[in-house]
């Protein structure tokens, strides 16, 4: 069985948001029945078999894969900030921080403050940078979750956080109830 040329571009367009109601109505669905087609569409093994195929391949062409994705969350994770400071506790130029870290920097801020004159009277400015990283604990939350370290577990209990309690109910039929009576005597 082969893809229709819909079903091709259905595909396609998921690959762009991972939305696939939206894909739908991208690749030409009724945005009206989109919903539903979508859901037709990705429950049929071919379309799943090709969207896994283009997905291989974007991974492949980007080089983008899960061990990068968790080698970039460790770094995040256990970066030392303390390589972005010299040993007078000066900030470091950027271009002498170690790579490793200037890769956790989710942001720099720079201001400039006045911090006396100069000799001809001029205002001395001093620039001033101030680091914001990445957060290490949303990167080590999803490190963890993927190792299962934190999983969410649901916990029932019966009558004041007792064992909880089944009845079974047995049905027989009448012919058997009679046998079961006769027996009795």
């Amino acid at each position: 069985m082969k893809l229709t040329p819909k079903q091709q571009a259905f595909c396609e367009q998921y690959l762009v948001d991972l939305n696939a109601t939206q894909a739908a109505i991208r690749a030409g669905y009724s945005p009206k029945t989109a919903q539903e087609q979508s859901s037709r569409l990705l429950s049929k093994a071919i379309v799943a078999e090709f969207i896994q195929q283009l997905m291989d391949a974007r991974s492949k062409k980007t080089e983008v894969s899960s061990e990068v994705v968790l080698r970039e969350l460790l770094s995040l994770a256990t970066v030392d900030l303390s390589l972005a400071y010299d040993e007078n506790g000066n900030l470091k130029q950027i271009h002498d921080i170690p790579p490793e870290v200037r890769k956790a920097i989710a942001g720099v801020e720079t201001y400039y403050e006045r911090v006396g004159k100069d000799e001809e009277g001029n205002p001395d400015l001093c620039t001033v940078k101030k680091l914001k990283f990445w957060d290490k604990t949303r990167a080590l939350e999803l490190l963890g979750r993927h190792l299962k370290l934190f999983t969410d577990r649901l916990e029932s209990t019966g009558k004041d956080g007792g064992p909880i309690e089944t009845k079974a109910t047995l049905q027989i039929s009448i012919e058997d109830r009679i046998a079961q009576l006769k027996g009795a005597k």
